[in-house]
């Protein structure tokens, strides 16, 4: 095929959708001490980073411009003695927990969930207990909320495509303008181009994309609590997502269906006065390892890792102490496992 045609393609592609496509982004942190109410947002006062406009920093939430999967993170850190408790939602609905709490320092924790939104769903950080005691100042920033989108839904490509098929059969533009907008926005690019090298690029473009290639992605969590043994591995109860269907929730296994680059996160929180020391694995070799222990509390652990793998790897998170006490609840998913594709590899497909 024409490589000019496929070019076309994807500046009508560009100018169809959009900068806000692959540009949505938020960063923000809080630089004062703040006490909130059960149900009570958190709202950071500062803002590092907000592509899209997204982030209301008078609400706190953040509303879905684009349909997509998104990854959004939190943490937090409580003053000297106290706690927190804090619960990332969606749509009023719990997805992930933080949890702090030291009877002799400062002491941080943080989660992370990858979503399908919708365009207009909202997510947020709010207090999950009674109070939650967040420390922050203006030069210790160590409590932030952050999101971005990781790949768009295509819907409005499959109507643009579906619009120039249409113009093709019909020979008349402005007819397809009055059945689909995406035409409206795109006019001026079509008037001097050649309509079936247009089509057939987008076509191409669509194939080359396809679901498995930028729709890759999987977040997990556990609502109970276990004891895993030395090799065990951690298999979460909880699918929040499992776009291409890579983890299986048997085995507690992702298998890559595309090679790539990925990004991979664990939390975990262990039970009180227990320890937890857990391993993410790729293939049987150890990536990076995640410990918590306190001999008076819950206490938490993070890890994460970007790792090149090839179609049929896997990865899974494993017990690597003799025993390994995981805390959970039906409304306190602190420990989890996500992760994402975030460039596919071509050469080597099979």
């Amino acid at each position: 095929m024409n490589l000019c045609s496929i070019f076309l393609g994807l500046v009508v592609l560009a100018a169809a959708m959009g900068k806000p496509v692959y540009q949505i982004a938020f960063s923000t942190g809080l630089s004062h001490d703040v006490l909130i109410t059960r149900g009570q947002v958190l709202r950071n006062n500062n803002i590092f980073l907000n592509v899209g406009k997204a982030y209301d920093r008078h609400t706190g939430k953040f509303k879905c411009p684009q349909s997509g999967i998104y990854s959004f993170q939190v943490h937090a850190i409580t003053p000297h003695k106290k706690w927190l408790w804090l619960d990332l939602v969606h749509n009023n609905n719990l997805v992930v927990g933080v949890y702090a709490h030291s009877s002799h320092e400062y002491d941080g924790a943080s989660n992370s969930a990858i979503l399908q939104l919708k365009k207009g769903d909202k997510v947020w950080v709010r207090s999950g207990g009674a109070h939650a005691y967040v420390f922050g100042r203006s030069n210790q920033v160590y409590t932030s909320f952050s999101g971005y989108l990781i790949a768009p839904s295509f819907g409005d490509v499959v109507r643009l495509i579906a619009s120039i098929s249409w113009y093709t059969r019909a020979k008349d533009f402005r007819t397809c303008m009055l059945y689909n907008h995406l035409c409206t926005k795109v006019y001026l690019t079509l008037a001097e181009m050649n309509l079936c090298s247009i089509f057939l690029g987008l076509v191409v473009l669509a194939a080359a994309m396809g679901k498995p290639v930028y729709q890759i992605a999987f977040s997990t969590g556990l609502s109970h609590d276990v004891v895993l043994t030395r090799g065990q591995v951690l298999r979460n109860n909880n699918i929040f997502l499992n776009v291409g269907k890579a983890y299986d929730r048997h085995t507690g296994k992702f298998k890559c269906p595309q090679s790539g680059i990925y990004s991979f996160q664990v939390h975990a929180l262990s039970q009180k006065k227990k320890s937890l020391w857990l391993e993410l694995m790729h293939n049987n070799n150890v990536v990076v390892t995640v410990h918590a222990y306190s001999s008076h509390e819950y206490d938490g652990g993070s890890n994460s890792a970007i790792l090149q793998l090839k179609k049929g790897d896997q990865v899974w998170v494993r017990s690597l102490g003799a025993h390994a006490y995981v805390f959970g609840r039906a409304f306190q998913v602190y420990t989890s496992f996500s992760g994402y594709l975030i460039a596919p590899s071509f050469g080597d497909q099979q």
